[in-house]
């Protein structure tokens, strides 16, 4: 497995025909920067464009899986995008979100994903997840909206109510509500969240390359009509509505002071 003390913030290595890519800012809660945004991007690209990879395997170094955006960047930036990678904005956040891989993608959640964390998540095809694991989307609380897909791909999950409590109460889920509502795959102990991803992983890898790509990529094509991952399938009008209001809140008065409360570790005081 990839080395935890490695000073890259995101660390890559090859089993075989499974590409693992673990997010490695422990100190920071794996939270998301541009930095991470562009390495995270970077080696999925890579994974991708590699003949010999098979299937990628997302994890977190420490205890979180991802804390998502560092809003403490944000409350000095004050823009959404300042997360994202500045060579590659089309990728979105985390490097991940809007870019399509077509190979499949496992997310072995190590702990809580949370927010943008959460929504890199969401990006992957299969969830394999810690019994210690919490999910949820905080935005609201702090006077945001979950730009990175959340609130736009939540639904497809869990479906229209729940997504909707989730999104609207900012309370977050455990593991074993999180498999029972179809938000995750499965649960296992901490200590194995890795090591079954990867055997998920050598499954999937030991089929058709080609067929396997082709199968993950007819499913997103006609489960959400392609309007989620490329223009050449749908007509981005999911996207479109998820920057519009990216747009109205981020920059707003309510979004500049919940970026400082939380910078400043206080409760917002909304006007």
């Amino acid at each position: 497995m990839p080395k935890t003390d490695d000073a890259s913030l995101v660390v890559t290595e090859k089993v075989d025909h499974v590409q693992v890519i673990r997010i490695n800012r422990p100190e920071a809660r794996n939270a998301i920067n541009a930095e991470v945004s562009s390495a995270l991007g970077a080696a999925l690209s890579e994974a991708n464009a590699n003949p010999s990879v098979r299937v990628v395997v997302l994890t977190g170094t420490g205890s979180a899986f991802s804390a998502g955006a560092d809003l403490k960047e944000l409350a000095r930036g004050l823009t959404a995008d300042s997360v994202h990678s500045p060579e590659h904005p089309e990728w979105h956040f985390g490097g991940i979100v809007r870019q399509w891989c077509d190979k499949p993608v496992i997310a072995a959640v190590n702990g809580h994903a949370m927010g943008g964390g959460l929504e890199i998540a969401l990006a992957c095809d299969l969830i394999v997840a810690s019994t210690t694991s919490k999910f949820g989307f905080p935005e609201v609380s702090w006077g945001l909206f979950a730009a990175g897909g959340g609130a736009v791909r939540l639904h497809e999950f869990v479906g229209l109510r729940r997504s909707l409590e989730m999104l609207l109460t900012a309370d977050p889920i455990d593991a074993a509500t999180a498999v029972s509502w179809g938000l995750i795959n499965c649960v296992v102990a901490p200590d194995e969240v890795l090591e079954q991803a990867m055997i998920l992983a050598a499954r999937i890898a030991s089929h058709g390359p080609n067929a396997v790509r082709l199968t993950k990529k007819a499913v997103y094509r006609s489960a959400t009509d392609g309007s989620m991952w490329s223009k050449d399938w749908g007509d981005d009008r999911t996207w479109n509505i998820n920057d519009e209001t990216t747009l109205v809140t981020f920059p707003s008065a309510e979004g500049i002071e919940g970026m400082a409360a939380f910078a400043e570790k206080r409760e917002p005081r909304w006007e």
